[in-house]
């Protein structure tokens, strides 16, 4: 048998609408030579048994106790045996070029330690919503990922094994954020050792009941995340660290739209403002989300639908 390049490690937690087409997007990859560690998190419906029923030789299942994703994610750390640790959450997907195009860079850039590649969004049934993610032309490091998170999602990042070695196991107390406090972690007194990949390499789920979709405890684990940083680097955590804030503070203004909260997305967009004012002022997203604020307390739920999938579109 030749030896592992890659380790895949998905966690899976109640996914089984999804998690056959997760695994299935895994095993089509260009690059065969990969393990795929599926960590079943007690799941309640069938996700093990969705899982069970797939029949190949790189595919690992292992059912473990409910801990929460951060654990599940260790859990298959331990596991692990490949030279590069890659990542794909149980509800979303790659495009078959993905580990390819990753490794690719970073065999061309053995200073580089991460990689990740773009998203695209799509809702429960798989229809496309738009991009996710933004553009990172240069190598990254720890300040251009606090001011923003370029990775977007934990399914579009590669970590060399070296780098897991010297960061260790995701923190698992706290819900929220854990993969970005890792990624923040891995560039901590390196130089830009994160390099993005510029293609559409994961489909990233957007549905019912998912964290990442509920904005307090996304603020929770941002607040987790930036006192970290602030005892890591407090200078870091008040440059940086305050656009990173104002990012932050859009992005659950977002959320809180899309939950129908437009007062409070309102208040949070302000708070986005205070931390950063400067910055706030120069940033059109800023002004686009403001926009669909109005929008949303203006228009019929379908017009606004359609409004917001022309503008993520674009």
């Amino acid at each position: 048998m030749r030896e592992l390049l890659v380790s895949v490690i998905t966690t899976a937690y109640n996914v089984g609408p999804y998690i056959e087409v997760a695994v299935r997007s895994a095993l089509a990859q260009t690059m065969p030579e990969f393990e795929l560690i599926v960590v079943d998190d007690a799941s309640t419906d069938d996700t093990r048994a969705q899982v069970e029923k797939i029949e190949d030789p790189r595919l690992r299942l292992f059912p473990c106790s409910h801990r929460g994703a951060a654990a599940a994610s260790n859990f298959g750390l331990e596991r692990a045996r490949g030279e590069f640790i890659a990542f794909l959450d149980g509800d979303d997907l790659w495009t078959p070029r993905n580990l390819e195009r990753q490794l690719a860079v970073m065999r061309e850039h053995p200073e580089c330690e991460t990689t990740f590649g773009l998203s695209r969004m799509v809702d429960a049934a798989g229809r496309d919503l738009g991009p996710t993610s933004r553009l990172a032309r240069d190598p990254l490091g720890e300040a251009d990922l606090l001011v923003e998170n370029y990775c977007a999602n934990g399914s579009a990042v590669v970590l060399r094994r070296s780098a897991v070695e010297r960061v260790g196991e995701f923190a698992t107390d706290i819900g929220a954020c854990y993969d970005y406090d890792y990624w923040l972690r891995v560039t901590h007194g390196r130089r830009r050792n994160v390099r993005c990949v510029p293609e559409i390499l994961v489909l990233y789920r957007r549905r019912d009941g998912q964290i990442t979709g509920k904005w307090r405890r996304m603020a929770e684990g941002w607040e987790w995340v930036l006192a970290r940083v602030r005892e890591r680097d407090p200078d870091l955590a008040l440059t940086a660290g305050q656009i990173g804030a104002m990012n932050m503070h859009r992005y659950f203004a977002y959320l809180a739209l899309e939950a129908g909260e437009i007062g409070m997305a309102g208040r949070l967009l302000a708070q986005g403002f205070g931390a950063a004012p400067g910055r706030f002022l120069v940033e059109r997203r800023n002004y686009l989300l403001a926009g669909g604020m109005v929008a949303k307390s203006l228009l019929p739920d379908r017009s606004y639908q359609w409004l917001e999938r022309q503008v993520r579109r674009r």
